[in-house]
């Protein structure tokens, strides 16, 4: 899942032949199909942490002391693909009671 998601692949990728030969060669033996997720195990891998996160993000914000300051930032690459980032900044009480500015 970790792979798919920093690397930008698509999900297809996880059900080419060559790919499972790979991990299973890789596995040194130790390995069979039935180890293997496909894509449909993978997609809701990324949903389910998603979710995790979402809602994580919705309780620091929750509980956010005083204001939330939001920023937001667009670009495109040389490619031409945009990009838009929406970033908010918040203090909040940590660990040990301490505040913490996040970001």
């Amino acid at each position: 899942m970790r792979w798919v998601a920093v690397d930008d692949q698509s999900f297809n990728v996880l059900e080419c032949p060559e790919f499972w030969a790979l991990l299973l060669y890789l596995g040194d033996g130790k390995m069979d199909d039935t180890d293997l997720p496909h894509q449909t195990k993978i997609m809701q891998m990324v949903l389910d942490e998603y979710c995790k996160e979402y809602n994580k993000t919705k309780g620091d914000l929750k509980n956010a002391l005083g204001h939330i300051s939001m920023t937001t930032d667009l670009w495109s690459d040389p490619n031409c693909d945009s990009y838009m980032a929406v970033t908010a900044h918040f203090m909040m009480w940590g660990e040990k009671n301490r505040l913490e500015y996040m970001t």
